[in-house]
């Protein structure tokens, strides 16, 4: 396969992951328990993918995951349906990702 049609494969597919996750998100703005929790379910790995890029012991991507995942619910309302999901996701992830960077600093300043 050409690199360029793997390219456009891989942004397709990115793509539809991205509407089926606004979809998601937006049922469970409106109230859709199930949607909410398959929402839930399926962002796991992409956080989990984001989490990695920063941290490579496994036990800190998990804390990363499920303080993402806690922040997803208590700002989900603050997700905008008209704009990429994860996009915003992945802007959680990350600073989430570098609070639990941050946080490690201190800790390990603080036991020298």
């Amino acid at each position: 396969m050409a690199p360029a049609a793997h390219s456009t494969e891989f942004s397709a597919e990115r793509d539809a992951t991205d509407r089926r996750l606004t979809a998601a998100m937006a049922a469970a703005q409106g109230g859709d328990r199930a949607a909410y929790e398959a929402l839930l379910r399926a962002i796991v790995p992409f956080i989990r993918a984001v989490a990695q890029r920063r941290h490579r012991q496994s036990d800190r991507v998990e804390d990363v995951i499920q303080n993402v995942l806690l922040t997803v619910h208590k700002v989900r309302h603050t997700y905008d349906p008209s704009r990429p999901c994860t996009h915003w996701l992945a802007t959680i992830a990350e600073r989430r990702s570098i609070d639990m960077l941050r946080r490690r600093g201190r800790i390990a300043r603080l036991e020298e």
